[in-house]
This record gives structure tokens, C-alpha cells and sequence, in this order.
């Protein structure tokens, strides 16, 4: 073969030799996976630098793979890149590179995408703005992915604002960082919405007019925070009516941490609410439904604070 010599191992898996830096196809835990030898470690990888790569077939379906160097290849061209055309579940999947990533291209409803992976997860990315996103699919929704803060996450677009997306535990959820915090969405009730997980506690966040809305539930209700020119301000009632509060002195309010801005929520049909720890401040602890919290002083209001893996 002009790849090299290519031996066949069980399980329809082939492999190149050690000795030459080829890319492979192998299985792993039962699913045929396009892998390249990396110290010894098998990674799921396209052509990077100057090695070749070889072509196989995933479920008899055929599969090739572009190289950087001067290596024949079966491709086809997105935007004047060459890429690479295979096929996953009968959707014709394309590969090209985005700053040093090898990517994934497929069609989203005649959409070109491109898919990379995230903590060995299929994500894909299209570019939103001259800017490299990664876009995948919640309950037929398009979904896009950038990186905020050095982190690789993914992007929804709701009204020109970019929310996060990643899977967790095999839900399709999204994802940004908060402090070095992950947060997810995912889609509640038909309304794609970002959701952060506080301890058995589930957080949300989502777009009320082209400002960024965190919303997190307490008891079965959703409340939600977001941030108005250095305001905390809540917003309540996702579902139909989306309501924003302000705090105004002495009201007990909730506090946690968007891009080191302080974002309060208010008490809804007599629920208590909970803030987050902001910098050294000594807090009372409490007990919300079994989740620990804490009590804090803003401005000389009473408020709560929960517990965000290892903050006080």
C-alpha cells in the first residue's frame, strides 16, 4: 500500500508500524475510531506537522484523511481548505485545521460545520464573525463553540450572544467557565438554556435581549440573574415571562460571580436564595435543601452564599 505496510488485527482494527508516524484506524471499547500513535499513546487525530495519515473504513463505509505533506488523499475543499470527507451515521463529516486543532466538518441543514473533539467528545465548529466556533446539535439546534478565557468550549447563538456547549455524562449540555467554574446548558422544556451544577443543583443560563442570563432553580423555580451595566439585577419566570429585578437596599438578595461582576437574585414565593463567597469575607454557613450555604454581607445586606467546589 503506498500508506506503508498495514497489518490487520481482530475486530476489523488495523494499525501501522510503530516505526513509521502514520495515522491509523483501531477500535477502542468496540467503536472504530481513526487513531495516531503518539508515544505509544492512540489519539483520534487528523494530519498535524508533516505526517501522513492513511485511509480505512468505519462500518464499510470509506473514510480518508488529508496530510500536510506531499501525500495523495481522497478529499474535498470548504471554502478553498482542503479537507477531508468521511462519513458518520451517513452524514458526510469533513476535517481541516483550526489554529494547530485538527477540526471536523459535517452539514448541519445546509450548514458546512467542523468538529473537533472535546475530552474525547464529537463537537463540531463553524465560524460565527470571523471567529472559530465549534457548533453540535441540541434538540435540533444549532450549536457553536469558542474559547473564552483560554478554555475550549462551545457556543449557542441566542439573539447574537454566544453561549457555551459541551456534553456531560452523555447529555448534550453547554458549557462556559465562571471563574474557573464549568458551566452547562442544556434544553429546558423546549428553551435552549446553560445550565451550572451547584451540588445536586442545577444552574442555568440563557439571553434576555442580548444580555447574558444566568438562571439557576430552587424547589421547581427557575430563577434567573444576569448583569446591567455594573447592576445586579434578577430575572425570574423563564417560562413565558421573562422578569428582571434590581435590588434596592436592605432586600435580601443572592450573589454570585459573572466575569468578576457580582449578580444578585431576589426571593421568589418565599424561597430563599443563595450567594456565592466573593473574595476573603467571613460567612455563616446554612442549610438550603440540604446544599450548604453560607451568609454574607453586601452593602450591608443579609445574603447567602453556596459552595462552589472548595470556595467558601
Amino acid at each position: 500500500l503506498f500508506w506503508g505496510e498495514i497489518n490487520k488485527l481482530p475486530n476489523n482494527a488495523v494499525y501501522c508500524p510503530a516505526s513509521a508516524k502514520y495515522l491509523c484506524a483501531t477500535s477502542l471499547s468496540c467503536v472504530p475510531m481513526c487513531s495516531m500513535t503518539l508515544s505509544r499513546v492512540p489519539v483520534c487525530a487528523t494530519s498535524l506537522s508533516r505526517v501522513p495519515v492513511c485511509a480505512t473504513s468505519l462500518g464499510c463505509v470509506p473514510v480518508c484523511a488529508t496530510s500536510l505533506s506531499r501525500v495523495p488523499v481522497c478529499s474535498m475543499t470548504l471554502s478553498r481548505i482542503p479537507v477531508c470527507a468521511m462519513t458518520l451515521s451517513c452524514v458526510p463529516v469533513c476535517a481541516t485545521s483550526l489554529s494547530h486543532v485538527p477540526v471536523c466538518a459535517m452539514t448541519l441543514s445546509c450548514v458546512p460545520v467542523c468538529a473537533t473533539s472535546l475530552i474525547c467528545v464529537p463537537v463540531c465548529a463553524m465560524t460565527l464573525s470571523c471567529v472559530p466556533v465549534c457548533a453540535m446539535t441540541l434538540s435540533c439546534v444549532p450549536v457553536c463553540a469558542t474559547s473564552l478565557i483560554c478554555v475550549p468550549v462551545c457556543a449557542m447563538t441566542l439573539s447574537c450572544v454566544p453561549v457555551c456547549a459541551m456534553t456531560l455524562s452523555c447529555v448534550p449540555v453547554c458549557a462556559m467557565t465562571l471563574r474557573h467554574v464549568p458551566v452547562c446548558a442544556m434544553a429546558l422544556s423546549c428553551v435552549p438554556v446553560c445550565a451550572m451544577t451547584l451540588s445536586c443543583v442545577s444552574v442555568c443560563a440563557m439571553t434576555l435581549s442580548c444580555v447574558p442570563v444566568c438562571a439557576m432553580t430552587l424547589s421547581c423555580v427557575p430563577v434567573c440573574a444576569m448583569t446591567l451595566s455594573r447592576v445586579p439585577v434578577c430575572a425570574t419566570s423563564l417560562i413565558c415571562v421573562p422578569v428582571c429585578a434590581m435590588t434596592l437596599s436592605c432586600v435580601p438578595v443572592c450573589a454570585m460571580t459573572l466575569s468578576r461582576v457580582p449578580v444578585c437574585a431576589m426571593t421568589l414565593s418565599c424561597v430563599p436564595v443563595c450567594a456565592m463567597a466573593l473574595s476573603r469575607v467571613p460567612v455563616c454557613a446554612m442549610t438550603l435543601s440540604r446544599v450548604p450555604v453560607c451568609a454574607m454581607t453586601l452593602s450591608c445586606v443579609p445574603v447567602c452564599a453556596m459552595t462552589l467546589s472548595c470556595v467558601p
